[in-house]
């Protein structure tokens, strides 16, 4: 197989890995919260995944992947109020992947400390999908340890939606399996710490961001460093596939589309759960 279709087919495949079609449903902008009195006791903060959001999107906005629904669900309660986290989520195509995480940390970060400043009264929910669930489960696991900008005294629950750091970090799981998925970025250290049961990780078997294939492990590795607006292809992404065959070029592609196909049995579990905590 030649250079140039090695290249193509990684960058189908992992430009797919966490980044999914941008999706903006119709909605009534809500009024700004101004004051302390406005805000309503469930503040959720939503990080939307690759590909879904940037820098200039309004933080009122639904929009994303499997985020959008989930939001505007969860807004629709008056005792909810829901803030999109916008940043450049282009990672692999516009910037590296560890980039668009950090900026989507950031910005996150900067989200949670104000609506924490302006309504002292209010809990915190996070939601992410794919990216936006990396961005959230760092989050996460910071607070558990006592780092970061999220009071983990003001923390109400999380779902997340494909984490690419999915499994062992002592969170429900749904579907409900005996098994616990790796994501394509490992465990994180520490897990969520005493935070854990109020998180749940949404994540389907033939996932491959969520439930990645351990003999694929050093292709995560390798592409991390991708970028194609800035001509960036690790020579590692190309050596490494070059020891892959043709099954493991569909097992990878097909995973990776999978990764885009969660629906309203699953916007349903994520709803239910941050209204329950």
């Amino acid at each position: 197989m030649s250079l140039k279709c090695i290249r193509a087919i990684a960058a189908a495949a992992l430009a797919a890995t966490f980044i999914a079609p941008v999706t903006a449903q119709a909605f009534e902008p809500p009024t700004p919260q101004s004051f302390i009195h406005n805000c309503a006791p469930k503040q959720v903060v939503v990080a939307p995944g690759g590909g879904n959001t940037n820098p200039v999107m309004p933080d009122n906005l639904p929009i994303g992947h499997i985020t959008a629904d989930v939001g505007i669900q969860l807004g629709n309660r008056a005792d909810t109020d829901v803030t999109y986290v916008p940043y450049q989520s282009y990672g692999f195509a516009a910037t590296s992947y560890p980039q668009a995480s950090a900026d989507g940390y950031t910005k996150a970060s900067h989200t949670i400390a104000r609506i924490q400043n302006d309504c002292p009264n209010s809990r915190i929910s996070l939601v992410g999908y794919s990216l936006g669930a990396d961005v959230s489960a760092r989050i996460i696991n910071d607070a558990a340890h006592g780092k970061g900008a999220l009071d983990p005294s003001r923390f109400a629950s999380a779902a997340l939606y494909a984490n690419p750091y999915q499994g062992g970090n002592g969170a429900a799981q749904y579907p409900a399996k005996p098994d616990v998925n790796t994501g394509s970025l490992g465990q994180l250290d520490g897990g969520f710490g005493n935070l854990g049961a109020k998180v749940l990780e949404v994540c389907h078997s033939d996932d491959a961001v969520c439930n990645y294939p351990k003999k694929y492990r050093k292709l995560a590795e390798a592409s991390m460093d991708l970028d194609t607006l800035h001509g960036k292809f690790p020579r590692s992404v190309a050596r490494e596939l070059t020891h892959y065959n043709p099954k493991d070029y569909y097992t990878l592609i097909r995973g990776f589309l999978r990764h885009n196909a969660y629906g309203g049995s699953d916007s349903a579990a994520g709803v239910q759960w941050v209204n329950n905590h």
